[in-house]
């Protein structure tokens, strides 16, 4: 079968909010400043900045060609969990993630590397930019250190791993033109999918250039129904995986602009492919088609915390 994709427009939003917030949680279970996989948020600012200094600058450093995040499903649930949980027992009510371009410096003994940011968000109000009301949604990282403990467990079991396939072996299916799209209508239940064609395109149209956004901003939807289509045990997926990308807007202020878009994968003979079918329908960050100056910065940069 195949699936539909999801392009996930970058979404990036910088701003200099000054907030404190925390999750309520027992004495017993103390608050740490953490990442939703575990890195501190000292380090996130150091891995994000140093992403920022060396790939998004006058003068920057070419990308791999070919890069992809893959996350495992019970990592997935659960980040998915602790949001919902904070919604009803936080001090403020996430409304869903920030996903930050991230690489972690070079040392005497190490080389840089690529790195993934992930970062909860609460709904802090709506401003006027140019002539449009946008909503912002703010980055805060107090989080129950249990739950925060059992995420990096199972990160560190492999629960995600950043890769540079140039091909489709290892079950990256976006860097190979198949001419295989859903040719059947499909129940449609948002207005952010692609079809594959769309998404291979968009994907080869990487090839490496340099970055021009920080961060992308998922609601908590996405990321509840990512969670409930992989549940079904005739299916066996087991993770999503985000490809680097970058749209084919030749002109303008949105020329070239970098995106991601994902797609759910499946385990088959120990190699998480991509699965493309009516049923797996991931989402498009923006919803009008050509039109993502929404949330992406610097049309619209406001509620991050980084660079």
């Amino acid at each position: 079968m195949k699936k539909i994709l999801t392009l996930i427009s970058v979404i990036t939003l910088i701003t200099g909010f000054s907030h404190k917030t925390s999750a309520q949680t027992p004495s017993s279970d103390p608050i740490v400043e953490s990442t939703l996989t575990g890195t501190s948020q000292t380090q996130a600012k150091i891995d994000v900045q140093d992403f920022a200094s060396t790939y998004i600058t006058s003068n920057p450093v070419s990308l791999h060609l070919n890069t992809q995040i893959w996350i495992s499903e019970p990592v997935l649930e659960a980040i998915k969990n602790l949001l919902v949980n904070e919604s009803k027992t936080g001090i403020v009510k996430p409304d869903g993630v920030r996903i930050y371009f991230a690489s972690t410096p070079p040392t005497s003994s190490t080389i840089r590397e690529d790195a993934l940011v992930v970062v909860s968000t609460y709904f802090s109000g709506i401003i006027m930019q140019d002539t449009a009301h946008v909503k912002v949604h703010t980055d805060y990282f107090e989080h129950s250190k249990k739950v925060i403990d059992s995420i990096s467990m199972l990160v560190s079991r492999n629960g995600i791993k950043i890769t540079h396939y140039s091909d489709t072996t290892n079950g990256a299916l976006l860097y190979k033109i198949c001419n295989c799209d859903i040719q059947q209508p499909c129940i449609v239940t948002s207005g952010h999918d692609i079809k594959r064609s769309r998404g291979e395109a968009l994907v080869q149209h990487f090839q490496g250039m340099p970055c021009n956004a920080y961060s992308e901003w998922f609601d908590i939807d996405m990321i509840s129904n990512l969670v409930k289509e992989m549940k079904d045990p005739s299916e066996n997926d087991d993770g999503i995986r985000i490809y680097y990308a970058r749209n084919d807007i030749r002109s303008g202020p949105n020329k070239d602009e970098t995106e991601f878009v994902i797609v759910t994968t499946q385990s088959i003979n120990g190699i998480s492919k991509d699965y493309f079918d009516c049923k797996h329908v991931p989402f498009e960050g923006k919803k009008t088609p050509g039109q993502d100056n929404g949330e992406q910065c610097p049309n619209n940069c406001a509620g991050t915390s980084m660079p």
